[in-house]
């Protein structure tokens, strides 16, 4: 998350020609993005409660050290 607020910082800049005077900070972006999947899982879970039949798979795995979380349905 930090590259991508350092990135967009810089292409603000380049668009914009000036330096941004309040900016994003990583714990903002990495709440807005908890938030929004809270939203959409809410959103699905309610979908998936609608239908007549669903199936999941669940995964979990690792890549170096970053840990992966994966849910597939359908439903």
């Amino acid at each position: 998350m930090h590259f991508t607020i350092e990135y967009t910082k810089l292409i603000y800049e380049y668009l914009i020609k000036e330096t941004p005077h309040n900016w994003l900070s990583t714990s903002t972006l990495y709440t807005w993005h908890q938030d929004v999947f809270n939203i959409h899982i809410t959103s699905q879970i309610s979908q998936i409660e609608c239908a007549s039949a669903f199936e999941v798979m669940i995964d979990e795995s690792t890549h170096r050290e970053i840990k992966n979380f994966v849910i597939c349905y359908q439903f």
